[in-house]
């Protein structure tokens, strides 16, 4: 039975004096989720010139905008097995690539770094297409790949109109919105555009999956709580510490929008001191499984199923090791351009 522990915490919807917002810039495509994972010590120099940039001057900051320094400070996950995730689904619950172990073609979409698309091109899927909005982190993508001696597809574009982008038509077998991606459209009709454009390019019979929020999250006050972790810094004498939501940052309740502060300090381990790297705010909405469910009927695309996590033994969102939502949606077989 999937139990979870209820946390009393005062809204900051109740307390607005209490929440600010730093930056304009969006912090676009902060991904939600964090796994308890080794942590990663930074190479010399691991901040970019903007990043010391905007904290000597007090400048609008993005993590985003720094892609190596997001990579480092993002516990890492287990991206082989969430690739293996991807295949697993494809098996069970694709209708099109009849006999095929792995899917032809995928389609990463908000791939940030692209480690799933360069590990689905290491365990054998034919091609791999990354699409992102962010320059710097395709520079930083294309990297990783030379690094892993992989051709994966790397493409500038923006969520919601890839289709046209791409020029693909009907041909991935899956698409995916992982790490939480899905969560930046902030409205049904913008979640409605995005699914929408992706199901233009899948194959009918094939899958979009989407990692979002445990609904139960929402209910509950785990979605307001935040977190933090300590970061390995550049030298040994170095520390860095990586706030990712508070529990005074806003939750709207009509919109289903949470505002997360994200910040990043530092400090010198013989120190008590902490600087701030750079601090700002990103929105992400909330989905609940019957909004899913409206959203692929218009689409429209069927619900496969859902998963509470990146792993197909989690196949309930009832699991006890439910963590979030991880919807697989399903193109129709006899739909035609979307």
């Amino acid at each position: 039975m999937y139990i979870r522990m209820t946390s009393l915490l005062l809204s900051s919807h109740t307390s607005k004096l209490a929440f600010r917002i730093t930056s304009t810039e969006p912090c676009y495509s902060a991904r939600l989720f964090v796994a308890s994972h080794g942590r990663r010590r930074a190479s010399k120099g691991c901040y970019s010139q903007r990043t010391r940039a905007a904290a000597q001057l007090g400048e609008p900051w993005s993590i985003y905008d720094d892609p190596a320094l997001y990579d480092h400070v993002f516990p890492g996950r287990d991206f082989a097995a969430e690739v293996d995730f991807l295949f697993d689904v494809f098996q069970k619950h694709a209708k099109v690539g009849e006999g095929l172990e792995k899917p032809n073609i995928l389609l990463e979409l908000g791939c940030g770094p692209a480690r799933h698309s360069i590990q689905a091109v290491q365990r054998g899927a034919s091609r791999a297409i990354g699409v992102d909005n962010s320059a710097a982190m395709l520079g930083h993508a294309r990297h990783l790949a030379a690094e892993a001696g992989v051709a994966a597809e790397l493409v500038q574009g923006t969520l919601g109109s890839v289709s046209k982008t791409l020029q693909l038509g009907p041909q991935a077998h899956v698409a995916y919105f992982l790490f939480g991606t899905l969560c930046h459209a902030l409205t049904n009709e913008d979640a409605l555009a995005w699914l929408r454009d992706a199901a233009a390019c899948v194959a009918p019979g094939g899958l979009i999956v989407a990692e979002l929020e445990h609904p139960g999250d929402i209910f509950d006050g785990t979605l307001i709580e935040g977190d933090e972790w300590p970061v390995d810094g550049r030298e040994p004498e170095e520390q860095l510490m990586f706030v990712y939501g508070t529990n005074m940052d806003d939750f709207n309740p009509v919109t289903q929008v949470h505002t997360r502060t994200v910040r990043l300090t530092r400090r010198e381990t013989s120190r008590k001191k902490w600087e701030l790297i750079g601090e700002c705010s990103v929105e992400q909405k909330a989905f609940t499984v019957s909004e899913v469910a409206l959203l692929a009927k218009l689409v429209p695309l069927e619900v496969a199923w859902y998963y509470g996590d990146l792993d197909i033994e989690v196949d309930s969102l009832f699991h006890e090791s439910a963590s979030r939502m991880v919807v697989i949606l399903r193109k129709p077989l006899d739909s035609g351009a979307v």
